[in-house]
């Protein structure tokens, strides 16, 4: 890997994708900044994450995966600058630990806004007399598939944090990302339930949360997602009634696998006592059901009042008589 860039540096693209490179990331790179597209995948580069690559103001792709990176992001996402333009974001692969940061999404507003122009990522040279023009190629890993992207559009945009060793919960920052077409955090370490907050995620095309240790129930939110077409909940620690209604019609018994407390369709487990699930956003007033002990707990609160209110009454209209009689008959002898 080369280490000195000149402070001039005017590069646009670097794709060394698929080649056996050793060593680390150099810093000097951080010279070029009108680099849009990044690409150190599969590779063999044994570093922690380069905090500068946090502040190029032009990068829109950074593809790290499959290499032998390690460490923690926490820490290495300061000022509102990081990464305002990235549109792909793989770091799959790699040995990275700890938390996930809000701060490293916070400041992703290409994630965040609807980017309506249809333009590709790519480099025009028009000089002498000829135009020139170079496309960029990325493969990601979409809807359970790996994919090469082409062309790639200045409205795709994904996140790819899987197969690290990521902990602790998903940052509720992700439903800021509205304009996120693919987010994978499968294999990973991550507890905690699945935010609500998800679902307002309206452009998200495929979510991969599988074998991590998410639990509680799976939010009915998740259902407003409409143009959800690949989903996969397996192997988690996930309860209660699988949400019905609109894309979760689509998705087969392989989405919720691994799941010993789901229960519903498409599952072959039917709901008998079961959690009670959360309303999905579009049926906030419609009856779910109920836990059977929650059930019972008011129905014997509700005996209880009954038979209390009809004691307090009998009380009011004997006592007085049955007192007047007491002492007629035993107090004036």
């Amino acid at each position: 890997m080369p280490q000195k860039v000149s402070s001039r540096c005017a590069i646009q693209t670097i794709n060394l994708h698929g080649n056996k490179l050793e060593g680390v990331v150099p810093s000097s790179w951080a010279n070029c900044a009108e680099l849009r597209v990044l690409d150190l995948g599969r590779n063999k580069l044994a570093n922690s994450f380069r905090h500068w690559l946090m502040n190029l103001p032009a990068l829109k792709v950074l593809v790290l995966k499959e290499n032998r990176f390690f460490g923690h992001l926490a820490g290495i996402c300061e000022g509102n600058r990081s990464f305002m333009n990235l549109q792909i974001f793989d770091i799959s692969s790699n040995h990275f630990t700890g938390s996930l940061p809000s701060e490293c999404f916070k400041s992703m507003k290409a994630m965040m806004l609807h980017q309506e122009q249809m333009e590709t990522i790519g480099f025009r040279n028009g000089s002498l007399g000829r135009r020139y023009y170079y496309q960029d190629t990325i493969t990601v890993n979409l809807k359970g598939f790996e994919i090469e992207i082409v062309k790639i559009l200045t409205t795709f945009t994904s996140i790819d944090l899987s197969d690290n060793r990521f902990v602790g919960n998903i940052p509720q920052v992700f439903g800021d990302l509205k304009s996120l077409h693919s987010l994978n955090m499968s294999l990973n370490a991550l507890t905690g339930e699945i935010p609500r907050v998800l679902g307002d995620m309206s452009e998200l095309e495929s979510l991969d949360l599988s074998q991590n240790q998410l639990s509680g129930v799976i939010p009915g939110s998740l259902t407003s997602l409409y143009f959800l077409e690949f989903l996969n909940l397996s192997n988690n620690n996930l309860v209660g009634q699988v949400p019905q209604g609109y894309q979760f019609s689509t998705f087969s018994n392989s989405s919720f696998g691994g799941n010993p407390g789901l229960c519903g369709s498409p599952l072959s487990r039917n709901c008998i006592n079961s959690t009670r699930v959360e309303p999905s956003s579009d049926s906030k007033n419609t009856p779910t059901e109920v836990d059977m002990d929650e059930i019972w707990f008011w129905m014997f609160t509700g005996l209880g009042y009954g038979v209390g209110f009809a004691l307090a009454i009998i009380y009011q209209l004997f006592f007085p008589k049955w007192k007047m009689w007491y002492k007629r008959r035993f107090m004036n002898r």
